[in-house]
């Protein structure tokens, strides 16, 4: 049975109560995972910033280690413990998972030595397996345009089609699309402006038929306020956003894709057409060109392709 953590009703100011010492110690080193969980939660919240999807990430992947090795006093966390977590882990999760959870880690000792309650990050001498550099899933510019064209005439229809549109022009994460307002929408510069991972903003440029469309959407749409709306007038959720790419994938034949593969397309087309992977890289909001790496290596494929099907000596 999984052991949930606690959750905190209020945050203590400045930590003060871990500020009292004794014989070098704090009042409160010899706590277990769970308790110094709350602690840790308030500081990413507090002095962070972080936002509530990662703080959910960091709160689940504690909950993991906590199932695994028990609710151990932090400062009896021992190299074994941790070793068999991770060796629990490689059962039934993926190098980048794997490397997630131990960063979590990581971070949650950092704050347990920060804070007086151990004497060494042991998680430091671990290393995270090596992810695999896989492509990311995207279609062609033919399969692109069978998925826009999938959505009808009726007012869903055009909400739908404007949702597809705007993703792959703007080449949008779903969390950044379904926050969208209607002042976030400059259709004179033709672009729109988004809250990417850590709260950064960015302007994500709007191609003409994205506009149209999106303009067409709002002229039947009642209200201001969120962009994308659902039949009830709220907000569109991101599972919402997750079915209707399903059914409209389905509807074209394309096989499985995901919202993020309109995101994955929109920079594989751009560079694959002669774009320059910085203008690719502020277009997608990559704090690190690394990020944006990853689709040269689907545009190199793409040529090594072509040079082995038209070639003479291919």
């Amino acid at each position: 049975m999984s052991i949930a953590l606690q959750e905190r009703t209020e945050v203590h100011p400045m930590r003060e109560t871990l500020g009292v010492f004794r014989d070098g110690m704090s009042e409160v080193a010899r706590q277990d995972i769970l308790t110094v969980t709350t602690d840790f939660i308030d500081y990413l919240v507090v002095e962070r910033n972080a936002s509530e999807n990662t703080v959910e990430a960091y709160r689940r992947d504690l909950r993991d280690l906590v199932d695994h090795i028990g609710n151990q006093d932090v400062d009896q966390v021992e190299m074994g413990h941790l070793r068999s977590f991770l060796k629990h882990l490689h059962g039934f999760n993926g190098a980048s998972t794997i490397g997630r959870k131990l960063s979590t880690v990581r971070s949650f000792l950092d704050f347990c030595l920060r804070e007086g309650l151990i004497e060494v990050n042991i998680s430091k001498a671990l290393k995270a397996p090596k992810r695999e550099q896989r492509l990311p899933r995207h279609t062609d510019s033919a399969g692109i345009n069978k998925l826009l064209e999938a959505p009808d005439r009726t007012p869903l229809g055009l909400r739908d089609r404007a949702i597809l549109e705007v993703m792959y022009s703007a080449g949008l994460r779903v969390s950044e699309l379904v926050g969208l307002n209607h002042e976030d929408i400059d259709f004179d510069a033709k672009t729109v402006r988004v809250i990417g991972k850590g709260d950064k903003q960015r302007l994500a440029p709007l191609g003409a038929k994205a506009a149209a469309a999106l303009s067409t959407w709002l002229d039947v749409k009642d209200g201001e306020g969120a962009v994308y709306t659902n039949y009830q007038g709220g907000r569109l959720s991101t599972r919402s956003v997750q079915k209707l790419v399903d059914k409209y994938t389905a509807k074209a034949r394309l096989g499985k894709l995901t919202p993020h593969a309109l995101r994955h397309s929109m920079a594989t087309h751009l560079l694959n057409n002669g774009a320059d992977i910085r203008s690719v890289q502020e277009m997608l909001g990559h704090a690190s060109i690394a990020s944006t790496q990853i689709y040269t290596h689907v545009a190199r494929a793409r040529q090594a392709a072509v040079h082995a099907e038209f070639h003479p000596r291919g």
